[in-house]
């Protein structure tokens, strides 16, 4: 699914473009696993509001072996972090309960 947001019209019409086979024959798919305790690499992450409150910080994490889970955080510290910085790249933990660490 895909949705769009914002405070003001956009000036172009939307347009929905399956890439699927086209990105198949050129790219690898990598393996989705559980979140497990070990080293990882950001490589997304956004932060989920409820209101005008931030609450979670949920990343992309991959592993030094490549596979890659989806994480997250309800720190504060961590959804400040995001916030104000890009941490795309930045490495953290999972920690045993399957949770980002970011503190690692």
């Amino acid at each position: 699914g895909f949705g769009i947001w914002s405070s003001a019209p956009y000036y172009k019409a939307f347009a929905f473009d399956d890439v699927t086979e086209e990105l198949s024959a050129t790219e690898k798919a990598v393996e989705l696993v559980a979140p497990t305790k070990g080293d990882i690499d950001i490589v997304a992450a956004t932060v989920l509001y409820e209101g005008e409150n931030a609450k979670r910080l949920v990343a992309v994490c991959q592993y030094a072996d490549g596979k890659r889970t989806v994480s997250y955080s309800e720190e504060a510290a961590a959804i400040d972090k995001a916030l104000a910085s890009n941490l795309v790249g930045a490495q953290a933990t999972i920690d045993d309960s399957g949770l980002i660490d970011l503190a690692g």
